[in-house]
């Protein structure tokens, strides 16, 4: 079978849609030796590799079923109607869209398949530009109306497709995000020589609520001996965030790291005392994945698939009350033998969900069988 993928969030996008797209290329790579795979993007090799390394992507180089096809020229709509006719042109069997839209230009004898992440722009628009919220229902409805198949990253992903497209419901299947081997391999965990920490990785953006977890962890601050670590890339709160640390005198509890690359991350991971996620709203959520192969208790939003993913056995709070926030935290700082032991029991749910070899033999039943 000859698989085709849209390369490009694989490439640009180093938070979740880039890792999504990192992280199932290179499980397919690994567990399905007899796939030919081609990433279709609109960039040249060269400036690809460089990029692949920046973003901590690696194709070992046996890996020779895996290739980069690039046109010679693409106009900015290229992913669009471009990217399609080139796909036909390589003889690709199956086309897989890993972020919520696939070409119009695929000819009908490729079966098509497309990864929907969330809805969370028909969910809570008021969180995007008027204009993006117009392009992104218009690539996904086509999507929808479109793919021979719809990959859902989680049940309540689904769920909210199935809100706004009842139609599709036959063609729908959950297939968790796998996650990055270097988070597996540090399932032992080892404390920090440093000042005890809690740490949020997350982009900077107000869906993911840095703001209220800040006012939490300042009503705290005399209360808890960890400080808290809060990852990232720069977004739209990134400079309210540091505002907010300053003005609050927080600058010797909180620290604030950016541009910080995988094996950083799986560092400042292992040697935390626990992870806080105060999202408002997620389509997975590939850093609560990433915190349970590190061993972490965790503090989550009472939100579905926070509650899916971790069995309902992990620290619950309301995102939107800064009181259930602090109070959550709390919890996670007493470390109680009941509370470690559901824990443990909500990280190997999760670890189960995101088994690198089931995603991969899910994809490719969905592969065989798109109709």
């Amino acid at each position: 079978m000859h698989l085709g993928l849209d390369g490009k969030r694989l490439l640009h996008n180093r938070s979740g849609l880039g890792n999504y797209a990192r992280s199932t290329v290179r499980a397919l790579a690994l567990h399905q030796r007899d796939l030919q795979i081609s990433i279709l993007a609109p960039k040249g090799k060269k400036q690809w590799q460089n990029e692949i390394c920046l973003n901590g992507f690696d194709i070992p180089s046996e890996f020779s079923h895996v290739d980069l096809s690039v046109p010679s020229f693409g106009p900015p709509w290229w992913r669009s109607k471009g990217m399609g006719s080139m796909a036909a042109r390589l003889g690709v069997d199956v086309f897989h869209g890993l972020s919520n839209e696939i070409p119009t230009d695929l000819p009908k004898k490729v079966r098509k398949v497309c990864t929907i992440h969330d809805l969370i722009f028909l969910d809570h628009p008021a969180g995007y530009p008027w204009l993006d919220r117009k392009i992104y229902a218009m690539k996904v409805r086509y999507a929808m109306e479109h793919a021979d198949a719809i990959v859902a990253t989680s049940v309540a992903t689904k769920e909210r497709i199935l809100f706004h497209f009842p139609d599709a419901k036959a063609r729908i299947h959950v297939v968790y995000q796998p996650i990055h081997p270097a988070f597996r391999k540090s399932e032992s965990h080892s404390a920090s020589s440093d000042a005890p920490y809690f740490i949020y990785h997350s982009s900077f953006n107000s869906r993911k609520n840095h703001l209220r977890l800040l006012q939490a962890f300042e009503s705290l601050t005399a209360s808890i001996i960890q400080n808290l670590v809060l990852v990232g890339i720069k977004g739209d709160t990134y400079e309210a965030v540091c505002d907010y640390v300053t003005k609050a005198n927080l600058q010797n509890r909180v620290k604030l790291m950016t541009d910080v690359s995988t094996m950083e991350l799986v560092d400042l991971l292992r040697k935390a005392d626990g992870f806080v996620y105060p999202s408002i709203s997620e389509g997975f959520g590939i850093p609560l994945a990433e915190a349970a192969a590190c061993g972490l208790n965790a503090a989550v939003s009472d939100i579905a698939v926070f509650n899916e993913l971790s069995d309902g056995k992990m620290i619950g709070f309301n995102p939107l009350e800064t009181a259930s926030i602090a109070s959550a935290i709390m919890k996670l700082a007493k470390r109680d033998e009941a509370s470690n032991t559901n824990q443990a029991a909500a990280r190997n749910n999760i670890m189960q969900l995101v088994d690198e070899k089931h995603i991969t033999d899910q994809l490719m039943a969905i592969y065989s069988n798109a109709s």
